[in-house]
């Protein structure tokens, strides 16, 4: 069962993500601030985090920032929420390192799709970051040159 971790300071949004996520067969933990997002997500370890853009005291800016910044939470995606669908707030989600940006209120059939290629493409991230070759691996063997003799 995949794992999403929202963060958001407004309960009611956390209420209904919780219920229509557990809904459709996720596990749900909930945050109600940006702090206490990101000592979740190392208790967690998500597969997505859905993350409010707009929070007091540590925005979803400043959060998502912290997320990736951190070697043991960076490969985890993170889908930012906002009320404000302004260029600039999406510029600064994305700049981040927000995978995608999706503006309240949102259309559950969307979200559903979102969220699940927004999890597929962090095991993507994962799977690359993994068993990609390394230079060395792609150098002809000792003895060898690069023409074959």
């Amino acid at each position: 069962m995949d794992r999403i971790l929202i963060i958001d300071d407004t309960a009611s949004v956390l209420a209904a993500l919780d219920y229509f996520l557990k809904s459709i067969g996720y596990d749900v933990a909930l945050a109600g601030n940006g702090r206490n997002g990101l000592q979740l997500a190392a208790e967690f370890y998500p597969d997505l985090i859905l993350l409010d853009l707009e929070m007091p005291l540590m925005n979803g800016v400043a959060v998502c920032r912290a997320l990736k910044g951190d070697p043991a939470l960076a490969r985890i995606p993170v889908m930012m929420m906002t009320g404000q669908a302004t260029q600039e707030a999406r510029r600064q989600a994305l700049a981040a390192g927000a995978l995608v940006v999706m503006t309240k209120p949102f259309d559950l059939e969307v979200l559903q799709a979102t969220i699940t290629s927004s999890i597929a493409s962090g095991r993507v991230a994962i799977v690359a970051a993994t068993d990609a070759p390394s230079a060395a691996d792609l150098l002809p063997p000792a003895g060898l040159s690069a023409s074959g003799g």
